[in-house]
């Protein structure tokens, strides 16, 4: 469900012949422009090879502490969202781009931003913004098959508990040793 942006090849006229950019200074562009690329694409190949070395540096969105920049991934997400809209292609892929938003905006960007401060407003933001667009998330397929872990958190979520996330996840994090 990643979207990582660096990790792709993509043909420059995917993004030439739909007049797709990457967004200037937007946290989550990836999350902006993979989806769009993929409603063009007529054929994704996966390589089962390690062609690309992952470097965290300090001061990466995966690694930051600014709480108010994760607003940004609300941004990001319409901005898919609302190209499917606009292609006449949301209901067909309606229930995909539901979990994708639930997974980075719901769970990801959530979790992270509690990581960050669990009495952050943007948590709220977040929570807010998913559950506008797709109140009935839990009837979703993928949901329905995801791990009972993302549920649990889901479920944490949803119902504003912000230190039992927090807790949860630092436990988490310590056992991954992070």
């Amino acid at each position: 469900c990643a979207l990582p942006i660096c990790n792709k090849i993509w043909r420059r006229g995917l993004f030439e012949e739909n007049g797709i950019r990457f967004p200037v200074r937007l946290w989550y562009e990836d999350v902006a422009s993979s989806p769009k690329l993929y409603l063009h694409a007529e054929r994704i190949i996966g390589v089962h090879r390690p062609w690309y070395c992952y470097f965290q540096r300090t001061g990466s969105i995966t690694n930051s502490v600014s709480a108010d920049r994760n607003t940004e991934m609300i941004t990001a997400m319409n901005s898919s969202l609302d190209y499917y809209r606009e292609q006449g292609k949301f209901e067909q892929y309606r229930t995909e781009l539901e979990y994708m938003a639930f997974y980075h905006e719901f769970l990801t960007s959530v979790t992270r931003v509690n990581l960050i401060d669990p009495h952050s407003r943007v948590q709220d933001a977040l929570r807010s913004d998913y559950l506008e667009q797709f109140p009935d998330y839990r009837e979703n397929p993928f949901y329905r098959k995801a791990p009972a872990r993302y549920r649990l958190l889901a479920e944490l979520i949803r119902k504003k508990q912000w230190t039992a996330v927090h807790l949860l996840m630092t436990a988490n994090n310590r056992v991954k040793g992070r």
